[in-house]
Parts: C-alpha cells; sequence; structure tokens
C-alpha cells in the first residue's frame, strides 16, 4: 500500500517499468538506449568466462510531468544481491 492515497506503491515489480514510480503516468520518455548490458558487480570467475551470461536491457526514461529519469527494466533484488554478492 502506499504512503500517500494519491501515489502508486513505490516498490516497482521485477520486469518492464511501464508507468513513472512517481505519477503513474505512461507517457515515458526514452532518454538513453544503452542496449542490453550485465549486471554490474557480477564479478566472473576465469572458468566462467566462457558460459553464458544474462543480460538486461538498459534504457533510461524521463517522465514528462515528475522529471523522474527511471530505468524501464526493474531487476528482482535477490538477483542483483544474491547471498554471494561481492560488497556488503
Amino acid at each position: 500500500m502506499s504512503i500517500h492515497p494519491h501515489l502508486p506503491e513505490h516498490d516497482a515489480a521485477p520486469g518492464p517499468l511501464t508507468r513513472c514510480q512517481i505519477t503513474g503516468a505512461t507517457d515515458l520518455e526514452l532518454a538513453i538506449d544503452l542496449g542490453h548490458q550485465p549486471l554490474c558487480d557480477a564479478l566472473l570467475r576465469p572458468e566462467q568466462l566462457h558460459a553464458p551470461e544474462t543480460f538486461y536491457p538498459l534504457r533510461l526514461n524521463l517522465c514528462p510531468s515528475s522529471g523522474l529519469a527511471q530505468l524501464d527494466f526493474v531487476v528482482a533484488g535477490e538477483t542483483v544481491f544474491p547471498p554471494n554478492y561481492p560488497y556488503r
């Protein structure tokens, strides 16, 4: 449930983000498209260098209503920060 009755829930579900996280507006504008990238800090061991790696879309959208710049794809927190995450 949102803290403010007129704002959408802040925590975005994993997957494509189609609404502004502040206003809920759907008219997001693409600002930068960096293609598909692996997660940062997903440090590979030498034996993993030739194995398949998961990539995610990395596009920055801008909401004209709120001015909020936000990524258009949400990766699940447990994927971004696994138990062996190198920084604590």
